[in-house]
């Protein structure tokens, strides 16, 4: 099955230039005009990867960044910022607010194939990794629940 690739940037021909390249190293592309009901679509058409652009009206590549990364279904979706900005402030803030890399225009398109390629493989290793991590111990009668952080002594929850 294809990697499928979801690309929100607001001009026009930068958007059809992305699509078509990405389609050319064999990626299932989606492409939007905006960031305008960006969990909706990520949930109508479950791409592996988001591209997003840092400049565009209303909604900025950061703003979304920020909102897909504090809904719990969507927050390890894998996503690049592909913007103009190339300064090391720009860079630093768009990482630290949870984007997995940052590639800057004009770019090389084997490079950004490889970018995608490299995170749907950490994001699937992550994957197995959380299938096979246990969920709760069992000692005796004590029971912890791992990701809850809870215990049980005989089935009563201690504090």
């Amino acid at each position: 099955m294809k990697t499928r690739v979801l690309v929100v940037e607001d001009e026009a021909d930068i958007r059809r230039i992305l699509k078509d390249l990405l389609e050319s190293q064999g990626f299932d592309v989606v492409d939007l005009a905006s960031g305008h009901a960006i969990l909706h679509q990520i949930e109508l058409h479950r791409p592996d990867v988001l591209l997003v652009d840092q400049m565009m009206p209303g909604m900025t590549g950061s703003d979304l960044i920020s909102l897909v990364r504090k809904d719990a279904r969507q927050a390890s979706l894998p996503i690049i910022m592909v913007t103009g900005l190339s300064g090391e402030e720009d860079k630093v803030r768009v990482l630290n607010l949870g984007a997995d890399d940052y590639v800057t225009k004009p770019f090389l398109p084997k490079e950004l194939a490889a970018r995608i390629n490299a995170l749907v493989r950490r994001a699937a290793t992550r994957e197995i990794a959380a299938e096979v991590e246990p969920q709760e111990l069992i000692r005796g009668d004590i029971r912890i629940e791992l990701r809850s952080h809870r215990a049980f002594v005989r089935g009563d929850e201690t504090q």
